[in-house]
């Protein structure tokens, strides 16, 4: 696996914290992104989107954030979007830090310190914004090898479990979902991709082949 915490290194940091955590449902909002909030969140369970709506209604995944990840009320959201919010892709408990507790804890553990540098977005260079990069990308194939390449990484080698349904990998890519399983489809028709349904595994000659994802 990457650079993601387990589930027990989140459970003594819970309990060394004594903090606080709270269990969503389904499709429940965690919580509307607030600039002055100091809270560093950790997913425990589940998975958790970041949203954003435009004037128009019209919803996009800007990320997404599963067991082990974290994300914080201050992060910052395009200002084109009129509204942004945090909810739970299926039943989800998320633990809720003081920042400055995180800060003041990892500056006196050391290996806590490098944990959680590898956690934030910007620690591995091009990850920085890696949904910037997918979006800017002019083809579907483009977008899918950015995700490949970020989740191959994580993963820890070539055989990934896609970790977002389809229809919501459409909408974090902002491709049509038809258009995107057609492009899979091709991709596994060439042999630079195989598996079944979510359970992917990359031909490396596919990376190779661009070098510069």
């Amino acid at each position: 696996m990457g650079s993601l915490l387990s589930k027990q290194e989140l459970i003594y940091l819970k309990n060394r914290f004594n903090a606080r955590s709270v269990k969503y449902d389904k499709n429940e909002t965690v919580l509307h992104i607030d600039e002055s909030s100091n809270q560093m969140c950790f997913v425990l369970e589940g998975m958790v989107y970041l949203c954003a709506e435009d004037e128009q209604c019209e919803r996009s995944i800007l990320r997404f954030f599963r067991t082990g990840e974290f994300f914080s009320s201050a992060m910052l959201v395009p200002p084109e979007y009129a509204v942004s919010y945090m909810t739970a892709k299926y039943p989800s408990e998320v633990v809720f830090f003081s920042r400055e507790e995180i800060f003041r804890f990892c500056s006196a553990n050391p290996d806590w310190m490098t944990k959680f540098l590898q956690l934030i977005p910007g620690q591995s260079g091009r990850e920085v914004c890696i949904n910037s990069f997918i979006l800017h990308q002019r083809s579907i194939r483009s977008k899918l090898l950015f995700f490949f390449r970020q989740e191959s990484r994580l993963q820890g080698g070539s055989r990934i479990r896609l970790p977002l349904p389809f229809t919501d990998l459409a909408e974090f890519l902002a491709c049509d979902r038809s258009a995107m399983m057609k492009e899979l489809s091709k991709m596994k028709g060439e042999g630079l991709i195989s598996g079944k349904n979510r359970e992917i595994v990359i031909n490396e000659s596919l990376f190779r082949a661009n070098p510069e994802v």
